[in-house]
Parts: C-alpha cells; sequence; structure tokens
C-alpha cells in the first residue's frame, strides 16, 4: 500500500510539473515527450507514445509492434478533427483494465492542453508581429527587426537598406469603391511587394496604404535602389477586384545604413523625406501635364 501511494504521488507531482510547463510556454515536443514517460509509469514501464495529427510521433513506439497488445485513445479538440492519439504497449497476455484507461484519459486531457495552448501562442505571438489584412509585418515587428539589424552592423562593420513605399491615390480607391475594394488591393500589392523581394527581405505594413522594406544583405546603394525600382514597377499592372480595375502606383524612398543615418529614427526619417520628395516630384509632373499650351492653332482661334 505504501508503494502504490508513493507511486500515485509520484505520478501526480509528475503531472503538476507538466501542468505549468504548459502554462509556461515550453517546447511542445518535449512536454509531449513527458505526457508519454508519464503513462509508461503508471502502466508499468509499457512504452507508450503520441501521433500528433500532421505532425511528428513523440515517445517510445517499438520497432516490433506485432508483439503487443496496442490500446489507443484519441487526443480530442475544442473543434473539429481529433489533434493526435496516444498509445501503449501491453503485454499481449495481459486482459484490459481500468487502468489502462485511466492512464490514457490522463494523457489525451494533458496533450490536449499542450497542444492547443501551443496553437494559441502560436496565433497571439503571430498577431503581435504580422499584420492581419496583409499578412506582412506590422510596425512593431519592424522596429524589433531593425534595431537587430542596426546592432548586427555595428558589430560587423556592414550595411543594410531600408525602402519606404508609400501608395498614390489610396484614399480615392477607398472613396469611390468601400473600403472592401480597398482592402483587396492592399492584399494584392502587398502579394505583389514579396515577390519583387528576396527570402532575407522583410516587408511590413506601417500605416494605412504605406510599407517599408528592410534589406539586410546589400552590397552598396546600387542594389537598395534596384530593389526600390523593382517595388515601384510591380505597380505597372493593373490589378482587379471585383470586376473593377484599378490602375495604382507608388512612391518610394530610401535609406542606407550608415550612410544615411546610424539610428533608426534617423533612418526612417530619410527613407520618409524621400519618398515624400520622390510623390512631390510625380504631382509637379502631373500639374505640369495638365497645364501645358493649346496647340498653335487653337491659340490662334
Amino acid at each position: 500500500m505504501r508503494r502504490q501511494t508513493a507511486t500515485l504521488a509520484y505520478i501526480e507531482q509528475r503531472r503538476r510539473l507538466i501542468l505549468e510547463k504548459i502554462n509556461s510556454s515550453r517546447p511542445l515536443a518535449g512536454i509531449i515527450e513527458e505526457i508519454t514517460e508519464l503513462v509508461s509509469c503508471k502502466l508499468k514501464g509499457a512504452p507508450c507514445w503520441c501521433q500528433i495529427s500532421g505532425g511528428a510521433q513523440l515517445g517510445n513506439c517499438p520497432p516490433k509492434i506485432n508483439a503487443f497488445r496496442v490500446v489507443q485513445a484519441e487526443i480530442p479538440a475544442r473543434s473539429g478533427p481529433p489533434l493526435g492519439a496516444i498509445f501503449a504497449g501491453l503485454d499481449p497476455l495481459t486482459k484490459p483494465c481500468a487502468v489502462e484507461s485511466e492512464a490514457l484519459a490522463m494523457a489525451t486531457a494533458l496533450a490536449a492542453l499542450a497542444i492547443e495552448t501551443q496553437r494559441l501562442y502560436s496565433d497571439l505571438l503571430h498577431r503581435s508581429e504580422f499584420d492581419q489584412l496583409t499578412n506582412t509585418h506590422n510596425r512593431f515587428s519592424l522596429d524589433k527587426h531593425l534595431d537587430d539589424l542596426i546592432a548586427g552592423a555595428r558589430n560587423a562593420a556592414s550595411i543594410f537598406g531600408l525602402v519606404y513605399v508609400d501608395l498614390d491615390r489610396f484614399k480615392q480607391i477607398n472613396d469611390l469603391y468601400g473600403h472592401h475594394v480597398g482592402d483587396r488591393y492592399l492584399q494584392e500589392v502587398a502579394l505583389r511587394m514579396k515577390k519583387q523581394l528576396r527570402s532575407g527581405d522583410i516587408l511590413a505594413r506601417v500605416g494605412g496604404d504605406e510599407f517599408a522594406a528592410l534589406l539586410p544583405v546589400v552590397r552598396s546603394r546600387v542594389d537598395v535602389k534596384e530593389i526600390a525600382l523593382r517595388l515601384e514597377q510591380c505597380f505597372d499592372e493593373p490589378v482587379t477586384v471585383e470586376d473593377v480595375t484599378l490602375h495604382g502606383s507608388a512612391s518610394v524612398g530610401i535609406a542606407v545604413y550608415p550612410e544615411d543615418a546610424s539610428n533608426k529614427d534617423l533612418l526612417f526619417r530619410v527613407a520618409d523625406s524621400a519618398m515624400y520628395e520622390a510623390k512631390n516630384h510625380k504631382r509637379r509632373i502631373e500639374i505640369a501635364l495638365d497645364c501645358e499650351p493649346e496647340s498653335e492653332s487653337a491659340q490662334k482661334d
């Protein structure tokens, strides 16, 4: 009786430790492995393993599984299909008993809590760093990456580029066609800009119609200008949203660290000023074209 009491106390202690690790967002694989070890302890050393739906197999799955009487229990989800299953390999000469069901029920409850807590944490982390409309980084995430880049560039005496992108006349799209079309337009142009960037580059939405691209690996200002031009030219083709054809454009400005600025705020300011200069230049050209003098024959008349 003392041995049974000690075993139950040990199992309860390990269960509490697992719950603490779930609440502290420890790596999911390690938690699942501890859950299978707990089942094995409760079942007197029987091998136990877990198969996560669409994921890894964790725990101690014996190579000759046919030599065991295998019992299993699905890991329930709050909604949708099961999250996976917990298995235990038992002596084929033994008969099913209540302890097996209790051990698997405990394991599936812990595993369900661990998996759904991890997924919730991952979702919250993604929401905290990504813009939900365009699935690009948000301003908070951009600031973190920029701080890291500045620290790394100082240590390595390297350079990197920042491109600021402002969509031209985006307010008119919202006013004429509604915010739904405007949102779809933002999603499409964000996707186009992503395709113009390299795998290590970072695109972020920093305002309603403003984006920024971080270019960690560049050799010179020429590289930054080349990518900025690609971003600007990806608006050349019209965007079709729900039978509405939108002819968009964007103004871009660049800054190179540390040539233009050695801190984050000033770097943004330089790129932002260059972008507004490009936008004002476009406006001056448009005004000049609208104010062109009439033809000589029209003037004579």
